[in-house]
């Protein structure tokens, strides 16, 4: 899985260097924003969870869309603060956090007609556990590594001159690493990528979105066989800007 995932990642960074160049060339459309997504953090493992509160992730995104129907699409999100989760180990309380996440995910397809494309893509999430015992102590720490491609569709459908509807379904293969100090573990999950919502032009060239995007990617532990789940969920919102 990580030997695929690598090599996808470089053959999307290809296209996007060879496709790049044209990104303003006649007939391609550029478009530049920022996104928002309030994501929480979710994790399961056999008869065991834990639901981190949301947090705010911002980052720049680009689309790119050219006269053969081709389009690729960018975000580059990172997490303003850390997520938290207190527990109480006698005799005091302690606080789990995962700090520092990015999320990176890039898009590459072909639009079959104006309202409908296909998509292979590319995700990686990256973020720090702390493990702090008591408060403000660290007694423990472990970087987390997600990344792999997947496939999918997507779909754009206007209601009037002002209002679009959007949403894309895509399936993700992905490889989880943990890593330490002495060693590392890694495990292969899957599962759905969904984001969906509504985008109003405020201006010829102006566009504000809102929409929700909801992933969950579900694997086996190999040491020890039991299920696990992964899951970040969250509203959605951004501002861009046509060329």
């Amino acid at each position: 899985m990580k030997k695929t995932g690598s090599l996808f990642a470089a053959a999307v960074a290809v296209m996007m260097m060879l496709w790049g160049s044209a990104a303003f060339a006649e007939g391609t459309k550029t478009t530049l924003g920022v996104k928002t997504w309030l994501s929480a953090w979710e994790e399961s493992e056999s008869t065991n969870s834990v639901q981190y509160d949301a947090v705010l992730m911002i980052g720049p995104a680009v689309d790119v869309e050219f006269e053969n129907k081709m389009f690729l699409k960018g975000s580059f999100l990172f997490a303003v603060s850390d997520y938290e989760d207190s527990y109480f180990s006698a005799p005091s309380n302690g606080m789990l956090k995962i700090s520092d996440r990015k999320d990176l995910d890039l898009m590459a397809g072909y639009m079959f007609t104006p309202q409908f494309g296909a998509f292979a893509g590319y995700k990686s999430i990256t973020a720090e556990y702390i493990d702090e015992w008591p408060i403000g102590t660290v007694i423990d720490t472990m970087d987390i590594k997600i990344n792999g491609p997947g496939i999918g569709v997507l779909g754009s459908f206007p209601v009037n001159e002002t209002v679009t509807l959007y949403g894309s379904l895509g399936w993700m293969l992905l490889d989880i690493e943990y890593s330490w100090a002495g060693g590392s573990v890694s495990d292969d999950m899957d599962g759905p990528s969904i984001e969906i919502g509504a985008a109003f032009a405020v201006s010829p060239h102006s566009v504000i979105n809102v929409g929700y995007k909801h992933e969950k990617f579900s694997g086996t532990v190999d040491s020890t066989g039991s299920g696990f789940d992964r899951t970040f969920l969250g509203l959605t919102a951004g501002f861009k800007y046509t060329f």
